[in-house]
């Protein structure tokens, strides 16, 4: 009985460090709470510009749906440009937030990856709260808030929601990565961390922490 606890401690000690493993080559993920904002806050930018064009078809997607998860998913596609695609197969909540996750992880990666082939990467810095709002709105569909025709109070509330999935990257960042983060493409590297800059890979990318906790 004594070897058996022993051998049921070792396999939870070495299924703990597998998936610490598996975390360390995880890239960020918005978490699921900031998915459900994003998504109604792309369809509230989406509803608010195309009200005129658009605002019947929206509508009835909503009626059509007894799941609000799926009437968001559709609303969004429209709003990525993929109308065109087949009609999805019905999905679990889960399994949409899971989804959205993935596609807004990617293109946070491909953003950054992006960057760090510029020339500036080379000697600059980037800061987190601007390439994590500002610069990624449009790939994740939120960039309507940037808008002329956007009213105020809508560019505000798109801005905090922005400054969330900034504020969740950083965290990630620093807290679970220690500031280093290896890619495929190279390394993401806390400004901090400048010092390592092509001694880790000749190909890198210097955050500045700037996104502040809420008071």
């Amino acid at each position: 009985m004594e070897h058996l606890e022993e051998y049921q401690e070792e396999r939870i000690e070495e299924n703990d460090l597998v998936e610490q493993l598996i975390s360390n080559w995880t890239f960020f993920s918005p978490s699921p709470e900031l998915i459900r904002i994003i998504l109604l806050q792309n369809d509230k930018l989406g509803s608010d510009y195309f009200h005129k064009h658009y605002q019947s078809g929206i509508d009835s997607i909503f009626e059509d749906s007894e799941n609000p998860l799926q009437a968001l998913q559709k609303a969004a596609d429209i709003l990525f440009h993929r109308s065109g695609l087949r009609e999805p197969e019905s999905q679990s909540e889960g399994e949409i937030i899971s989804g959205f996750q993935a596609f807004f992880s990617e293109r946070i990666f491909n953003h950054l990856a992006m960057l760090s082939r510029t020339p500036y990467a080379r000697s600059g810095t980037y800061s987190i709260r601007e390439e994590l709002t500002i610069e990624i709105a449009g790939k994740i569909g939120l960039g309507l808030y940037l808008h002329e025709k956007t009213s105020n109070d809508l560019r505000d509330e798109t801005e905090k929601i922005l400054v969330q999935l900034a504020r969740e990257f950083q965290y990630w960042f620093v807290k679970e990565h220690q500031g280093i983060f290896h890619t495929v493409w190279g390394s993401i590297l806390s400004v901090d961390k400048e010092s390592l800059r092509g001694e880790i890979c000749d190909n890198s990318i210097i955050l500045v922490l700037d996104v502040e906790e809420p008071a």
